[in-house]
């Protein structure tokens, strides 16, 4: 039988369970505090789901006299950051229409400075397309981005897959671009901008109705964040196979390209790149619901 204490055990019971109510009062262990601050992994995380759930609502289609959608590649072409920009993170995703790309959104946030989320797309597709996510029409580009070119002096496509990826990538490598970054005041800082070294994007191998033999696309980069994209295709030409290049900008500012010393595509620096919903390459603040633009009756969404 366990015997009852002494009375003075009583008491010093009593006094270990007050201090130890005490310390549950005033410990901050145990005040109420908000959630953690998500941890940076965290928040990169969350914006890639972010964007994925957003490709995945955006639809594409051709709007000539056949009507076609594009499909998206399920998973980013490119995960990107850029350190000279602050702490922004973002996926871009590529639609293709036929195997050949069609049009490409990056989906972004900035985390540092806290400036929220952006979508940025841009047309590849020569037809014009619109776009809609959730049944609302927000952008109808009237024309491509890209103008390809044909590359006269390169060697004749290889006929083996693995030979043309040798040659892209060889031919990619002639090709410099530089921008400049407006985002310090008016005057601008000339920036070099780094090539990936490999495609972000290998076309699909060609079907029957396909317009190309084979085709890449490679990024130039700030960071890991594409400010240009260089499309590189094997095409077929009467009785034989030639390369053609076409380059599409992912950036407002003036950006010029160079293959040797010869320059072979400039942009200017777009003043105002936000909802021109006609224009081949533009954004949209992904903080509010996407503005319905007209329907060719004129009627709204």
């Amino acid at each position: 039988m366990k015997l009852p204490p002494r009375p003075n055990q009583f008491l010093a019971i009593g006094t270990v369970a007050m201090m130890a109510l005490s310390s549950l009062i005033v410990s901050p262990r145990f005040v109420f505090a908000a959630d953690p601050k998500p941890t940076t992994e965290e928040q990169i995380a969350t914006v890639s789901r972010q964007a994925k759930e957003f490709a995945g609502r955006c639809q594409f289609t051709v709007t000539g006299p056949t009507p076609a959608s594009f499909q998206l590649q399920p998973e980013p072409i490119l995960r990107w950051s850029n350190p000279t920009a602050g702490a922004v993170y973002g996926d871009i995703f590529l639609y293709t229409h036929r195997g050949r790309p069609a049009a490409a959104v990056s989906y972004y946030r900035w985390l540092t400075p806290n400036w929220g989320s952006t979508i940025e797309v841009c047309a590849l597709h020569p037809e014009p397309f619109v776009g809609q996510v959730d049944g609302v029409r927000f952008w109808k580009p009237q024309s491509s981005a890209l103008k390809f070119t044909s590359l006269s002096d390169a060697e004749t496509p290889a006929a083996n897959p693995g030979t043309r990826l040798v040659q892209l990538r060889r031919m990619a490598n002639a090709f410099r671009a530089q921008l400049v970054d407006t985002r310090a005041g008016d005057t601008g800082v000339q920036r070099t901008l780094r090539r990936l070294t490999q495609p972000v994007y290998r076309y699909a191998s060609p079907t029957a109705d396909a317009e190309y033999i084979d085709g890449a696309v490679f990024a130039f980069v700030e960071g890991t964040d594409p400010e240009l994209l260089l499309l590189i295709e094997a095409v077929p030409a009467q009785s034989k196979s030639v390369w053609q290049f076409g380059i599409a900008r992912m950036n407002r500012d003036q950006i010029q390209v160079l293959r040797g010393d010869t320059v072979v595509w400039e942009a200017d620096y777009l003043a105002d790149p936000n909802e021109q919903t006609e224009a081949s390459y533009t954004t949209f603040s992904a903080e509010k619901p996407l503005k319905p633009i007209p329907n060719p009756s004129g009627t709204k969404n």
